[in-house]
């Protein structure tokens, strides 16, 4: 097991010795002190995007440039992309890769139950990013790598950091390390990745694909301790270091008129959203609203729900500043994950402005939700759920009365504090 982690505080590096901020030198007639050359891994990068992970890596990167690193992005292209692209993106050199692998991971929910075994066993393997990676580490001099997800790239990509001798710093989403799916259900029977054997047999794989990474950054407590617990990351360094959080131009104000409840995120069954949708039916407030903003798989049933429900407001897929005006604007967020959510960027987010938040217990979630800030009902019950609106209901005075309060708990670091 290893030592204590470190908690995040303003100003503490996200691997705790500042092995990415060092400025490089080369010698030449003399020594000239060159900006820090990162490359950022993210299997997924603005615009293409499904979640928080990706708005984590898009923000902190930016970020690092914002502070004078030289940032090379590695992602993958479009589905359906054939050749390798770059793009100068804001003062980041992102470079498109094709998906080295069966379908690209935006196309996961449409495939049948043994292709997406195929396609994580393949993951687990592929090594074609390898070698793209290989020449962008000796294109910039990269003096370090940052990893986030990766499914889709393949793990084997970080060979090529390794035959290097370059420092890693690996930033935990989700639990995709350890399940190959990434989801750990709260309710039900554990599926078929989550099984004893089969993740056993996944952790030993990512464990000789992924190597040990110099240092690995968590946003929660949970999700640190879930792969420590596993056995993951022996020998590295370890940092529980919030989700940054982005300045916001949307006012902090008290709302008025109706309750209104938003759902912001991916459209998914682990998600919660079927459960979000029969809790609405059958114990909607009088009066109040629910707005649905995002993308995925459930998109079409939440947007022919809202034609035949006037309570159901369907927003679709939203650009940052609409989404934040969204939420300043609600009184409730809702987040009725059944699954182990790691520190959603849903919840963080809304807190930030003052939005208080409706959320299944489960995960890191309790860490960042207390009776101020909002409510928690067990996962997986439409019951609770819909008590749980009714309750905020009665009670919307009191939180909005609490709104600028909330907003202003430090819910994490700045981008530059994150980058740090």
């Amino acid at each position: 097991m290893n030592g204590p982690a470190q908690m995040w505080t303003p100003a503490a590096c996200a691997c705790g010795s500042g092995c990415l901020r060092a400025r490089r030198t080369v010698h030449r007639a003399s020594v000239v002190a060159l900006a820090v050359q990162v490359v950022v891994l993210s299997a997924l990068f603005a615009p293409l995007a499904r979640g928080g992970a990706e708005r984590v890596a898009e923000v902190s990167a930016r970020a690092l440039a914002a502070q004078g690193c030289e940032v090379t992005v590695l992602t993958l292209g479009a589905a359906g992309s054939t050749a390798a692209t770059r793009e100068l993106d804001g003062g980041l050199a992102v470079h498109r890769w094709p998906c080295p692998n069966r379908y690209h991971p935006l196309e996961a929910a449409q495939q049948p139950l043994l292709a997406r075994l195929a396609w994580h066993v393949r993951d687990l393997r592929a090594s074609a990013t390898a070698h793209a990676l290989g020449e962008i580490l000796d294109q910039t001099r990269a003096a370090g790598v940052i990893s986030h997800n990766l499914k889709g790239l393949g793990l084997g990509c970080l060979a090529a950091a390794r035959a290097r001798g370059l420092p890693h710093v690996h930033v935990l989403h989700d639990l995709q390390l350890s399940i190959a799916s990434g989801v750990d259900w709260a309710t039900g029977r554990p599926r078929i990745d989550a099984l004893a054997w089969v993740r056993r047999w996944h952790e030993r794989q990512v464990a000789a694909a992924f190597g040990v990474p110099t240092a690995v950054v968590a946003p929660s407590r949970y999700l640190l301790d879930a792969h420590r617990e596993r056995g993951l990351f022996a020998g590295a360094r370890t940092a529980v270091l919030r989700n940054p959080i982005a300045p916001s131009s949307a006012p902090v104000s008290v709302a008025a008129g109706g309750v209104r409840f938003v759902y912001s995120g991916q459209l998914e069954a682990h998600k919660g959203v079927p459960l979000l949708l029969a809790a609405w039916a059958a114990s909607r407030p009088a009066g109040a609203e629910l707005h649905v903003a995002g993308a995925g798989a459930l998109a079409a049933d939440i947007a022919a729900l809202a034609a035949r429900d006037p309570s159901v407001v369907w927003r679709g897929h939203l650009a940052a500043d609409a989404l934040q005006e969204l939420l300043a604007a609600s009184d409730f967020a809702l987040l009725p994950s059944v699954w182990h959510e790691n520190a959603p960027m849903a919840v963080i987010e809304a807190l930030a402005l003052g939005t208080s938040v409706i959320a299944s217990r489960v995960g890191g979630v309790p860490e960042l939700v207390d009776a101020a800030a909002g409510l928690l009902v067990p996962p997986g019950d439409p019951r609770a759920l819909g008590a749980a609106f009714g309750e905020a209901a009665r009670a919307v005075a009191g939180f909005r009365a609490r709104r600028a309060e909330v907003a202003a708990r430090r819910w994490g670091p700045t981008p530059s504090e994150h980058a740090g």
